[in-house]
């Protein structure tokens, strides 16, 4: 690996790193509910990439390299289905979330909070019909791929049908909040079949 092929290589790990943690954090908000200075960085674009952190998963740690705006946009481009667009909504949607835990009253809700949840139960279901819509797109691109899979004799261009199909809905998954944004195997969605009782 030359020495342009490394820094793509280290770039790119970069942002899918901000990326996790972002998803993170919009999961599991509590954990960073005392964190002024995360909810300050996230404020802006430039203050995002400048953040230098790691947090400690169930999955793994998450180590956060500060960069320069332009460069976060530039690697941004080439491993993100949207490229930077794809952060700045899951900033916005961190901020939004963080703010609203922060802002969340103890036990009665005033009127006005009543409307900031509403708000937020709408965000909620569109965002659900957002990820539904991506899922049926991904449930028709697999079937296409299956159906070529089945009628293609060349061994060869059936490997390569899988391949492209399998990072054409990686890329499309992506686009969705968790755990509806990577493969089954990856998330703790429940197979279809699993966990019902057995008679």
């Amino acid at each position: 690996m030359n020495r342009t092929e490394k820094y793509r290589a280290e770039g790119q790990a970069a942002i899918n790193s901000l990326r996790e943690f972002l998803y993170y954090v919009i999961s599991n908000p509590g954990e960073f509910n005392a964190r002024a200075d995360l909810v300050k960085a996230l404020g802006s674009q430039a203050g995002m990439v400048s953040l230098d952190d790691q947090v400690d998963t169930k999955k793994g740690s998450i180590k956060l390299v500060p960069m320069s705006l332009n460069t976060a946009k530039k690697h941004a481009s080439t491993c993100l289905p949207q490229g930077f667009e794809t952060l700045e909504k899951l900033r916005a949607e961190a901020l939004s979330t963080l703010s609203a835990l922060a802002a969340a009253p103890a036990k009665k809700l005033t009127k006005e909070g009543l409307k900031r949840q509403k708000t937020t139960l709408e965000d909620e279901v569109e965002s659900l019909i957002n990820s539904n819509f991506v899922l049926l797109q991904c449930l028709s691109i697999a079937m296409g791929a299956l159906e070529s899979v089945r009628t293609e004799r060349d061994g060869q261009q059936r490997e390569k049908i899988i391949f492209d199909t399998s990072a054409t809905l990686k890329a499309a998954l992506s686009i969705n909040k968790p755990p509806f944004n990577s493969p089954v195997s990856d998330t703790n969605v429940t197979p279809i079949g699993k966990g019902r009782a057995k008679k």
